[in-house]
């Protein structure tokens, strides 16, 4: 089985290298000693290979075949579903965040009371 080819353009590359996002996940599945032989991180390799097949027994993703690449996909509907899932305890958690606020609202209100009457005491 055939490696895939390196990215031929130094321009695309650095540009891919520095995309918002990727660049962690670029540094860690490249091969560094073909791409950069002084980087030393390829026990990164196997961790991203690892999370990649959880995703895909979750059906989260799913691995294409193309030639000697792989490409893998997101699979939209299983994540609509926990998003669906998920949006039914929005409320009860918005309501909770509510109490919590007006909780710290009335803290910080009774904190800077004391305060002000510390200092009251202070001039005396």
């Amino acid at each position: 089985m055939g490696s895939p080819p390196p990215i031929p353009s130094p321009k695309v590359r650095d540009r891919v290298r520095s995309a918002p996002g990727f660049s962690d996940v670029g540094r860690a599945v490249q091969r560094p000693e073909r791409d950069d032989p002084g980087r030393g991180d390829t026990d990164q390799q196997p961790a991203v290979s690892k999370h990649l097949r959880v995703l895909e027994r979750a059906g989260l993703i799913e691995q294409g075949r193309h030639a000697q690449w792989r490409p893998r996909r997101l699979r939209a509907d299983p994540l609509r579903d926990v998003a669906d899932w998920v949006g039914t305890y929005r409320p009860h958690w918005e309501e909770r965040f509510d109490r919590l606020d007006a909780f710290l609202r009335e803290l910080k209100d009774r904190q800077e009371q004391q305060e002000g009457t510390d200092d009251d005491r202070d001039q005396d």
